[in-house]
């Protein structure tokens, strides 16, 4: 695990559909609390990000999901997340950053 949020845990992995790359997935629970953003958000959020292509977006690979669980596979950014950086630097920085 190398992060987690409200409804979710976010995992390092190895997948086989991308054989030596390192991915990153988002095990999302489904549960009576996050019933109404899973109807009204997930499936339009993962529309959307299936189509973003942008160096400074994570690409979103694939979405499964079954009665208890979504799988969101995504890029793996190495460099770590955002927040990190953030408490790391002490700064903020433009939108063009890598």
């Amino acid at each position: 695990m190398i992060g987690e949020g409200q409804f979710s845990r976010v995992y390092k992995a190895r997948w086989v559909a991308m054989p030596g790359d390192v991915i990153a997935f988002d095990l999302i629970k489904l549960n009576s609390e996050n019933e109404e953003w899973l109807k009204k958000c997930l499936k339009q959020e993962m529309k959307i990000s299936l189509k973003l292509n942008h160096k400074n977006i994570i690409k979103a690979y694939d979405v499964m999901k079954t009665r208890t669980k979504a799988y969101i596979f995504m890029q793996f950014a190495a460099k770590g997340n955002i927040e990190e950086f953030l408490i790391k630097t002490r700064k903020s920085f433009k939108e063009s950053k890598d």
